[in-house]
This record gives C-alpha cells, structure tokens and sequence, in this order.
C-alpha cells in the first residue's frame, strides 16, 4: 500500500468504488457486517450481477460482487455478461 503522506501527497479517498470479486454477495455482505463495515443501500441487482457498496475504515469506496449465473453461463449479452460485471474483471 502507498501512504501518499510519505510522498508529501494529501490523503484523497477514491470517490470510485473498486470492486471485489466474492462468490456469493449475500454471504459476503453478512461476514463484513458482522466486522462492522457499514454498507450503503441495500444489495444491487443489475440483472447481470449482485453489487453491495460499502466503504473502509479510510473511507476507500468498494463494492462486493458476484455475477448472475446466467451471466457466467454466458446466456446473456452474447456470451459476455460475466465481463459486464465489474467484480468478474
């Protein structure tokens, strides 16, 4: 990890969620909780994947997600639609 005050940089959280690949979002989203990571909004359904907001203890924005089986099948978007989902990248 890169401290930026090290560098006589400013600490500038990313306002940009990064995404986390979990198998399952709901069992990801219930294990975080339990550590006290405060989610925002409730689980996402894109049709495609499950997404769930949440950010760290430096404010670092992040998301839990999981594409849909039909997603990692590849019946949707032409064979494609596990790569639409962010967390499957």
């Amino acid at each position: 990890m890169i401290v930026s005050e090290k560098f006589g940089l400013g600490y500038h959280p990313n306002q940009n969620a990064i995404a986390l690949h979990v198998e399952d979002v709901a069992a990801a989203r219930a294990a975080l909780t339990e550590r006290g990571i405060e989610f925002v909004g409730e689980t996402l359904d894109t049709g495609v994947c499950h997404m769930a907001f949440f950010s760290d203890s430096r404010r670092q924005r992040a998301d839990a997600s999981s594409p849909l089986r039909a997603a990692r099948d590849g019946v949707l978007s032409g064979g494609r639609g596990a790569e639409r989902c962010a967390g499957a990248l």
